[in-house]
């Protein structure tokens, strides 16, 4: 019996020092500033604004949203700002990849991963914040899953901008909002003992945390790793550059079946470019999906054609125009002219319109 506990005393101070390990690394190296003690996002946009070829996305020491809501601070010094997901990451001035109508000298590109309706409320915060950008034009990117709120959590470390967003256009959901904050505390407690979190500190480390702009290379054939230009644009890495021929059949990326749009989330949105119509000009971007998620009925398609709809509705309401559709059928765009079921290739999104 001795032995026994002599052996679970040391099994549990064994397991307690091993979280305190995982919690004092996540912490204190936290590659993704989830905890906010990293460089400042605004230093990390004059990097990357002062190099000609951008910076490496690669085991990268910064958050991608920091980064891009920093770079509004610059936004008049382009004639256009895109604003969505990774299915709007290559459009660039500098590389001359966009839809055919954009009519854009210089364009700032703010996509970030995983973009939702809340993205749109926080970046337009940040926007009205900016009387320098009045005359400038506003692309809207929307996806099948844009028209619902909490399609994923990763909105939240700046779900305060959020909630003053609302509150400007005197929404008043303040009960929500200490929903909201309630869950992302329990987010980052959670997330400091998360063992994927605390590999990708070991990484950090590994590659010295630190921001290095890339050497000079040909942009028509990408770098060696992944890359965000300095107009916040992104190219894959040349390794990508060979077309693929087989593509999945399904993907519901953020798509609940039957729950295609939730109203209150539409009605709020015209709300929104209500309030934005009166400053800019907005439009809306819609991206193909590939043929196989058309050809194979599925959640995704029923989401793209409701969504698609409901766009075109909003469209007629408020006069606002759509460059683009879900459908790759009305831009000719060729099967191979995808990286992956939602990600179009150049060759596809210049044809757009």
């Amino acid at each position: 019996m001795k032995l026994f506990k002599k052996y679970t005393f040391k099994l549990i101070v064994l397991i307690f020092i091993f979280f305190n390990a995982i919690v004092f690394i996540n912490y204190f190296i936290d590659p993704l500033n989830i905890y906010g003690k990293k460089k400042d996002k605004n230093e990390i946009s004059k990097i990357l604004l002062k190099t000609e070829y951008g910076i490496s996305f690669y085991k990268v020491p910064f958050n991608l949203r920091d980064l891009k809501i920093s770079l509004i601070k610059h936004a008049k010094d382009f004639d256009c700002i895109v604003i969505g997901s990774s299915k709007i990451q290559l459009i660039s001035s500098l590389t001359k990849t966009s839809p055919k109508n954009f009519n854009c000298k210089k364009i700032l590109n703010l996509f970030v991963e995983v973009a939702t309706i809340e993205d749109i409320f926080i970046f337009s915060y940040f926007l009205i914040d900016n009387n320098d950008l009045l005359d400038k034009k506003i692309f809207l990117n929307i996806d099948p899953w844009t028209f619902n709120y909490n399609r994923n959590n990763r909105w939240k470390r700046y779900e305060t901008y959020f909630h003053l967003m609302q509150k400007k256009i005197n929404f008043d959901y303040s009960e929500e909002t200490f929903i909201s904050n309630f869950y992302n505390k329990t987010f980052e407690l959670i997330n400091i003992i998360n063992l994927e979190y605390f590999f990708l500190s070991i990484q950090s480390l590994k590659n010295e945390n630190k921001i290095i702009p890339v050497e000079k290379f040909d942009l028509t054939k990408g770098y060696k790793t992944r890359v965000v230009l300095p107009d916040g644009s992104y190219l894959y890495p040349s390794s990508f550059n060979k077309k693929k021929n087989k593509f999945e059949k399904y993907s519901n990326y953020y798509i609940v079946e039957n729950v295609w749009y939730d109203q209150r989330a539409v009605n709020d949105f015209i709300e929104l470019l209500n309030y934005l119509n009166n400053q800019y000009e907005i439009r809306f971007i819609l991206t193909p999906y590939h043929h196989n998620i058309w050809n194979n009925y599925q959640p995704t398609t029923q989401a793209m054609i409701e969504t698609e709809n409901i766009v075109k509705d909003i469209s007629n309401i408020l006069s606002v125009d759509i460059v683009g559709s879900f459908n790759p059928e009305k831009f000719n765009c060729d099967p191979n002219e995808f990286y992956d079921e939602m990600h179009v290739r150049k060759e596809c999104l210049i044809k757009i319109y």
